[in-house]
């Protein structure tokens, strides 16, 4: 297989057109086995793939197929689904492909997710102008609405919680006062988005994955001990210092000038 030759790959790795036909299973079972083994090691392309998954989820986000599809007469309503789908996200894939191909740095400086293990944190952003993957976004204004992705791997539990400079817990995704059940393996949206408010401040997100539940009230004083650490500098808190046996992901907003 002439393309793991790191003609396109930044990390010298698969080239975009093989993650592409690896993400959508049409490598040969020795060839899928070949990315694999690279991809395991490898974050620039796990984020890669991710972004392919975030384009079809933009996608999805943005139009509504089934009402595309009850739009569509007779038996040809699939091809025709299928078409449209395509031309929506060409403009998704160019930006994946510049994503891949430069180093991957939001305009802050920070990488859009910091994971722990296999664990994963990503939101996406929904705005006038459409739904963006949130890495994209230079800052964030009132009323963008955003919803978060995660992937809990093995773990039973997830509990997405925002802090704000102040040491104010507030939780994003959870089952009453404590973490919700994870979806199971793999990349999942959580239930519902977030509509963010006026407050000019920076916010760290945190997903916390175990397989017992956590409670928010536990987080505040772990959160106070990380500022505490930090500063006050809310942007330099990238892990919880919590005594459960618990996998962290984190991913931090800015609000634009």
């Amino acid at each position: 297989m002439n393309e793991l030759s790191p003609i396109e790959a930044a990390c010298g790795g698969p080239s975009l057109a093989t993650l592409r036909r690896y993400d959508t299973g049409e490598l040969a079972p020795a060839d899928a086995a070949r990315v694999q083994a690279h991809v395991d090691g490898c974050e620039a392309c796990q984020a890669v793939l991710g972004d392919f998954s975030a384009e079809r989820t933009a996608v999805r986000l943005e139009v509504p197929f089934s009402a595309i599809e009850a739009r569509l007469p007779g038996g040809r309503a699939l091809a025709k689904l299928r078409r449209f789908s395509l031309y929506l996200a060409l403009p998704l894939i160019g930006a994946a492909a510049a994503l891949f191909l430069v180093p991957r740095r939001t305009t802050n400086g920070e990488a859009p997710a910091i994971r722990r293990k296999g664990a994963r944190l990503d939101y996406f952003v929904k705005t006038p102008a459409g739904v963006r993957p949130g890495n994209q976004f230079a800052g964030l204004r009132p009323g963008d609405r955003i919803r978060f992705r995660y992937d809990a791997e093995r773990m039973k539990y997830v509990l997405i919680v925002g802090v704000d400079p102040d040491g104010k817990v507030s939780a994003y995704a959870a089952s009453g006062d404590r973490s919700m059940r994870s979806a199971g393996p793999g990349l999942n949206l959580v239930p519902s988005a977030v509509t963010l408010d006026a407050d000019p401040q920076p916010e760290r997100v945190f997903a916390l994955f175990s397989n017992e539940p956590i409670a928010v009230d536990e987080i505040v004083p772990a959160a106070k001990d990380a500022l505490h650490e930090a500063h006050g500098d809310v942007t330099r808190v990238k892990h919880l210092p919590l005594a459960r046996d618990v996998e962290q992901a984190t991913v931090l907003l800015r609000r634009a000038p």
